[in-house]
């Protein structure tokens, strides 16, 4: 009975370690692709915020030829500084809706229950 028990254990214990190797190597596996992603989303951010401010200095080339230059970079930079405080308001507003707690629905209610019992 003593070998049998010690078997168990030997075997019990070189499991635990082949599953703790084969969760490390998962580890490791989500890790590289997890820095794939985010390295690719990096250059993509880059990529995206000269896209932009080339678009933006593109704005200010046409309506130099329309007003003067300082007038035109300025309406430009005026219009790109609203469309960023309205997506920063917008992001605000989820954020605080994503930390309120959600109401049960009705479906969600015992029979005869109210909202307030």
């Amino acid at each position: 009975m003593t070998a049998i028990m010690a078997d168990l254990w030997e075997h019990s214990e070189k499991l635990l370690q082949q599953e703790m190797q084969l969760a490390l190597s998962e580890l490791d596996v989500r890790l590289d692709k997890s820095k794939t992603v985010l390295r690719r989303a990096a250059i993509s951010g880059g990529l995206m915020h000269a896209a932009y401010l080339s678009t933006l200095a593109t704005l200010v080339l046409i309506l130099s030829e329309f007003l003067r230059p300082w007038l035109a970079a300025f309406l430009v930079a005026a219009g790109a500084s609203a469309a960023a405080y309205v997506f920063v308001q917008l992001g605000k507003k989820a954020a605080d809706e994503a930390k309120q707690p959600s109401q049960p629905t009705d479906r969600f209610r015992a029979p005869g229950q109210t909202a307030h019992s």
